[in-house]
């Protein structure tokens, strides 16, 4: 009887979430309309995904559903020449950690160098200045909005 239970239980988690993830790329709000986003295409791998997360999964969707995250993803471009690299430390103008570059090199459209990394929260608005720790020196660097450079493609 446990296992069959353990089965069913699973069998109900994975209908919660292929629903969770229905309401998530039904963005029309006709169910059963076609939708037309990338998510969309791959429900039911995400769906797959967050049953193989289990316990991950749920932190994930908290922090998603009450926007409870500490860090944000962010765009950095240096203010001199210097490239950061993957690892670099972020700090802020007293030596703090505050973040870390996730990659980094020089933006020949920016004509700079130009990373991304996870950064606290409070440090997340464009504009503001932060420095990246390379060989022991503070880099200054401006937080900036993704993409660097904004698209110029036709859309007829």
């Amino acid at each position: 009887a446990g296992r069959r239970e353990a089965a069913l239980g699973a069998v109900g988690a994975e209908v919660a979430l292929l629903r969770r993830a229905r309401r998530l790329v039904d963005v029309q709000g006709v169910v059963g309309a076609p939708v037309h986003t990338p998510l969309a295409a791959d429900a039911l791998e995400f769906a797959r995904v967050t049953l193989a997360l289990g316990d991950r999964f749920r932190v994930i969707l908290h922090q998603v559903d009450t926007k409870d995250h500490t860090r944000k993803r962010v765009g950095l471009v240096a203010e001199g020449r210097a490239p950061v690299r993957e690892g670099s430390l972020l700090v802020d103008e007293a030596g703090n950690e505050i973040g870390v570059v996730t990659s980094g090199g020089f933006g020949p459209s920016v004509g700079k160098p130009i990373a991304m990394g996870y950064l606290a929260r409070e440090w997340e608005a464009p504009g503001t200045t932060v420095y990246a720790l390379v060989r022991g020196k503070q880099l200054p660097m401006s937080v900036s909005a993704m993409p660097f450079v904004a698209p110029g493609y036709y859309r007829g």
